[in-house]
């Protein structure tokens, strides 16, 4: 039976058509009845070996999406047990009766929409191999008798790194992630045991010790039953301890002379359920901590001929760990997919800054900043979906999360030469609390009654509330804070896709939401309010894309899509008191800000030969930024500074890219490919049209070349090389500081 409607219509939503299918409730395609057995390929008239006739045509046309990993539909093809009883509708295969067998049907292109492999997955099976397969299973579809017991597959891939570094080694450490120097060892290493095709055990991982990184992974599972899994992994995160260069001072950079790593680790335990008929269940426990000490922009003073600037490194101390318990439920119940994820995270931290000296000063001093942190986080989230009809599809959800937080910070000061000196505790709260929780609803359809037009649509509803606290002293005054936060949003999604012109397709899609900010903040010294602010935000989004994909032949096709997005904000500000500075002032004074962008980006990919593919592109993308300010005067500068508060054009971004990249096949053994890409991009701000703050512009070119040989079917030979360049040096001899970054890089493999 061909179901009304083409399954090609619900392809995005990432279900198989057979799931679709049965969700609706609807007969499955492929029944013996339907097929006339004499447009079969007959089958061979001689014995089959699955080992020998059967595997290598699976392995090349089946199990990239049939084999041991995600299998489609649940469908595997890797043993003949599994072909035989495995699968979401199984059987797929009747043993001794091939013609009845729907795996035979699809192979032979004999049901429309079920086509195996599906277009552009793979070449048909011919019909010498449709016999050869029919063949097999009329002999009863049995695996060689030599290969019954268990097997064990194992490899390892190992691995020697050398880099030479001219410069800062700490940069290239930060940037690439790897040591310099010589480092390697085992890049992949894997043992894979089969009891039997239903149960599976499987130990992996990786060992390199220039970038830190160690992987390591067991996994047993058992087929309609369930699994159990353990992962590890560790690496590591440089910084560079080189603080800013200021050619007056002709000096060096200055640097910390330390070796700054952060170590990330992370352990999973999980086990699951798959039992037939029953929901599924997933339980796992997650485990992140990382401790060590990173660069930070708290960068210290140095002064050098009574001129000083901020060039000195900082760093911190970092240890925090985080603990998750994850619990996913999946349940098919008469067309309906209803699943749920409950979700308990609870987290620890506490980070340790210290400042050394500011030689500007004229007296001994130094701080240090400690910053703690306990939390927990609890959330759910239910989701339902059904396919109504064949063309009609929908799903709605639900999130619930709830938050509560607890954290200290302290700031001190101390004189590094008399260590027998106490520190001085000028500012701390030992009693910083947050509890926030939030509300999500949406609901989606994706519907397609129509021929070659596909409509989808979705809402979604969000409300936040968020009440903060915090009690401490400043310079031996009692402080205490407050803060509430509501915020209430709105997001609408409308899109189309059309296929009715020959060789086009033509999409389109807006967005638009609404969302309203209530924020209220309030700060006591001594018991005398100290400021007090009471704000709303109201804000509008628009956001559109259209496009089209035209292929008027095979060697030709042509994409191209066009972006706008406005977003509108006005603020109201009830209240505005700040009796420790200068009264109303920032950001009470701006009104409204306007930010519109956009975008265009189109692809031209050209296939004159076989052998030869070349794509093509350019894009643009444009994004202006507008303020309106109440009107404020300077008359302590000459001359006077005086803004009326009109809309000003507060900032504006520019980019270009072009790119080209060809493909060559000039042999089947032989694949080469080079691509070069040049964007230029400007960033200017608004103050005085770009004469104050000069604009931050420069361009970049990157370049990249592969080429790989396969010599046989166990060995291949790749190599790359990549040459990248970039110039945002900026014209600030004025500042005296070289913002900006110039590069060239090479990399060769």
């Amino acid at each position: 039976m061909h179901l009304p409607g083409s399954p090609d219509r619900f392809r995005s939503t990432g279900l198989p058509w057979a799931l679709l299918a049965t969700l609706a409730g609807l007969p499955q395609p492929g029944n013996a009845a339907e097929i006339d057995p004499s447009k079969l390929p007959p089958a061979v008239g001689r014995p089959v070996a699955f080992s020998t006739d059967i595997q290598p045509l699976l392995e090349r046309a089946c199990l990239k999406c049939h084999g041991a990993e995600r299998p489609k539909a649940g469908y595997r093809l890797d043993s003949p047990a599994l072909a035989v009883s495995s699968g979401d509708n199984a059987p797929s295969i009747i043993a001794g009766d091939s013609a009845r067998s729907r795996l035979i049907h699809f192979v032979a292109r004999q049901v429309e929409d079920m086509e195996m492999p599906p277009l552009g997955k793979g070449e048909p099976l011919t019909p010498q191999e449709i016999g050869i397969l029919r063949a097999w299973i009329d002999q009863g579809a049995r695996g060689d008798a030599a290969a019954s017991g268990p097997t064990v597959t194992a490899s390892v891939t190992t691995a020697v790194q050398f880099f030479a570094v001219s410069g800062n080694e700490g940069r290239f450490r930060e940037h690439y992630g790897l040591r310099e120097g010589w480092g390697g060892g085992l890049s992949e290493f894997s043992l894979k045991y089969e009891l039997d095709p239903r149960t599976r055990a499987e130990i992996s991982g990786r060992a390199l010790s220039a970038s830190g990184d160690y992987r390591f992974s067991a996994r047993v599972e058992r087929d309609q039953l369930g699994w159990v899994r353990l992962d590890y992994r560790e690496f590591a995160r440089f910084s560079d301890d080189t603080g800013g260069y200021y050619a007056p001072f002709a000096l060096a950079a200055p640097s910390l002379a330390d070796d700054l790593v952060i170590r990330h680790r992370h352990a999973t335990l999980e086990t699951g359920l798959e039992l037939p008929d029953w929901p599924r269940l997933r339980l796992a426990y997650d485990l992140h901590w990382r401790d060590g000490s990173e660069a930070t922009l708290n960068w210290g003073g140095l002064a050098v001929g009574g001129l000083q600037r901020n060039v000195f490194p900082g760093r911190r101390q970092v240890e925090e760990d985080t603990h998750q318990i994850t619990l996913d439920l999946r349940h098919d119940w008469r067309g309906l997919t209803i699943s749920d994820l409950a979700q308990l995270e609870w987290h620890t931290q506490d980070q340790l800054r210290t400042e050394l000296p500011t030689a500007s000063l004229p007296f001994d001093f130094g701080t240090r900043t400690r910053d703690e942190q306990d939390y927990w986080r609890a959330s759910n989230v239910l989701r339902l979906e059904r396919n109504v009809r064949d063309w009609l599809y929908l799903s709605a959800g639900y999130l619930y999360s709830r938050l509560k937080d607890a954290g200290g910070f302290s700031l001190e000061s101390f004189v590094p030469s008399d260590p027998s000196t106490p520190p001085s505790l000028d500012v701390a709260a030992g009693d910083i609390s947050i509890r926030r929780q939030s509300h999500v609803a949406n609901g989606n359809l994706m519907a397609g009654p129509w021929n070659d037009l596909l409509l989808h649509a979705g809402v979604q509803a969000e409300w936040t509330r968020q009440e903060s606290f915090a009690l401490g002293r400043a310079y031996l005054t009692p402080t205490a804070f407050d803060s509430n936060l509501d915020r209430a949003a709105t997001d609408e999604t409308v899109g189309l896709r059309y296929t009715g012109i020959p060789s086009t397709v033509l999409f389109a899609e807006t967005r638009f939401q609404q969302e309203t900010y209530s924020q209220f903040e309030e700060g006591l010294s001594d018991g005398t309010p100290s400021f007090l602010r009471d704000s709303e935000d109201d804000g509008s989004l628009w956001d559109a894309e259209a496009g089209f994909t035209v292929s008027p032949w095979k060697a030709i096709s042509l994409q191209a899509k066009y972006r706008h997005r406005d977003r509108e904000n006005e603020y109201s500000h009830l209240r505005d008191l700040d009796l420790l500075g200068s009264g109303n002032g920032y950001p009470a004074f701006i009104r409204a800000r306007d930010t519109v962008t956009d975008e265009l980006d189109t692809r031209l990919v050209l296939q004159p030969l076989r052998w030869l593919k070349a794509t093509f592109r350019y894009a643009l993308a444009s994004t202006d930024f507008r303020t309106l300010t109440d009107g404020w005067s300077d008359t302590s500068v000459d001359p006077p500074l005086f803004n009326p508060g009109a809309e000003t054009r507060s900032g504006e971004y520019d980019a270009h890219t072009l790119g080209g990249a060809f493909v060559l096949t000039p042999w089947s053994r032989l694949h080469l490919s080079t691509s070069a890409t040049w964007t230029t991009s400007r960033s200017l701000s608004g103050a005085r049209n770009g004469e104050e703050i000069i604009p931050y512009e420069g361009q970049t070119w990157n370049w990249l070349n592969q080429a790989t040989l396969v010599l046989d079917e166990k060995t291949d030979l790749l190599s790359t090389y990549l040459f990248s360049t970039g110039d945002f040096e900026q014209d600030n001899a004025a500042a005296g500081l070289p913002l900006g970054v110039r590069y060239t890089r090479h990399a060769a493999t």
